[in-house]
């Protein structure tokens, strides 16, 4: 269905699922550009995360907890996301850098 969130949203999951990070973005993409609902802005953000794009995800999801009612927030686990993504932030930035010899 090509006008349906939820198929898309589906799909993304699926292809996540198996790893195919690319094409799951590209379908959460299109989910969320015919509707942004909370479900597929939190998969986006577990994607991202799956990728180590640890601060674009922790951005985006406190958006959407901002947005969000508490009823949403807890069905979803949000808060427990974030928090999860807060950590491994505080975390890398505490981390010393490589240097180049």
């Amino acid at each position: 269905s090509p006008n349906s969130y939820r198929a898309y949203n589906d799909l993304g999951w699926a292809y996540h699922a198996r790893g195919d990070f690319a094409q799951a973005e590209e379908n959460y993409r299109k989910a969320l550009a015919i509707f942004p609902a909370i479900v597929v802005w939190v998969r986006l953000c577990s994607l991202w995360e799956a990728q180590g794009r640890i601060e674009q995800a922790s951005n985006v999801l406190e958006r959407v907890i901002a947005q969000s009612d508490a009823l949403s927030i807890r069905h979803y686990g949000m808060q427990e996301q974030a928090g999860r993504l807060r950590r491994k932030l505080e975390g890398s930035r505490r981390r010393p850098q490589a240097r180049a010899p």
